[in-house]
């Protein structure tokens, strides 16, 4: 059985300054941790013309692959008054072009606001694969109703036979419905619980969980490293949803495994003992 070679995450260059995000340093705290710990290749499907964060990355050994999703006008239709939302979608919607740009049998797709710890084996979890494994989002077990898109292991032999049903069921979707409608709403839809696996929790642990040791995959849903500074420094306003998460488990939000909570200035913490700051310039 072929193995996972590549890890792929996905921005539109319309969010790279995005307020209270810094997604550059989070990138290179993942993509140090992913050379760290795993054997995988970083790639970034990148919307947008080369810029300082496509070299910074490629200086980090991260493949770039200028892309634009097949959604594009749909969600230019449905977004063009809200361009905050319009370029967090062109971003969000790249994860379903992964098995059209390459011609691996899996790969892993993650979120960029997430650090990869030691461990990290998929090697039991391949034989489960239907279309991807995914894990819940706010509930470590809610698998069948709260299906989080921040970690995918996807068979993308099977995603890529059903991929222009896919796209053509998001731009209908993307078109007909009122609201907001995102990568993970669309997959919801299109993907019940009987064409999708799970993918164990620690695959894609949240720091309000608290503190896991096995957590492999550890990913800053919510709350980001920035606003767990504002809130230890009382550094600003963030929003009232990131304080609870944060408030759910504080020690773990602050010491999770080796994230710089405090940017690149700041205190690092290591297995909750402090240590000195890694310099991500």
């Amino acid at each position: 059985m072929s193995s996972i070679k590549n890890w792929y995450f996905c921005l539109s260059q319309g969010t790279k300054n995005r307020h209270n995000h810094d997604w550059l340093t989070m990138a290179k705290v993942a993509v140090r941790s992913c050379k760290k710990y795993t054997t995988l290749q970083p790639n970034l499907l990148y919307t947008g013309t080369q810029d300082d964060v496509t070299e910074a990355l490629e200086r980090e050994g991260v493949n770039v692959i200028y892309h634009t999703s097949s959604l594009q006008n749909e969600l230019y239709r449905k977004y063009k008054n809200n361009e905050i939302v319009y370029n967090i979608a062109l971003g969000a919607f790249l994860r379903f072009e992964i098995p059209v740009i390459t011609g691996d049998h899996y790969a892993l797709y993650a979120d960029t606001d997430i650090i990869f710890n030691s461990g990290l084996s998929f090697n039991s979890e391949l034989n489960k694969i239907n279309n991807f494994l995914a894990a819940p989002q706010m509930s470590q077990d809610d698998y069948d109703n709260d299906m989080k898109s921040g970690v995918l292991l996807m068979n993308l032999e099977h995603m890529r036979s059903i991929y222009f049903e896919l796209i053509d069921f998001a731009k209908t979707e993307i078109k007909n419905n009122a609201g907001d409608i995102l990568d993970q709403d669309i997959l919801r839809l299109f993907f019940p619980r009987n064409k999708r696996s799970d993918l164990p929790a620690i695959y894609n642990w949240k720091p309000y969980w608290g503190f896991n040791l096995e957590a492999a995959i550890i990913h800053f849903h919510g709350p980001k490293p920035m606003h767990i500074k504002k809130i230890l420094f009382s550094d600003g306003v963030i929003e009232s949803i990131f304080e609870e998460l944060y408030n759910r488990d504080k020690e773990s939000a602050r010491s999770k495994m080796k994230c710089n909570t405090c940017g690149p200035k700041g205190p690092e913490v290591e297995d909750g003992q402090q240590v000195p700051a890694v310099e991500h310039g």
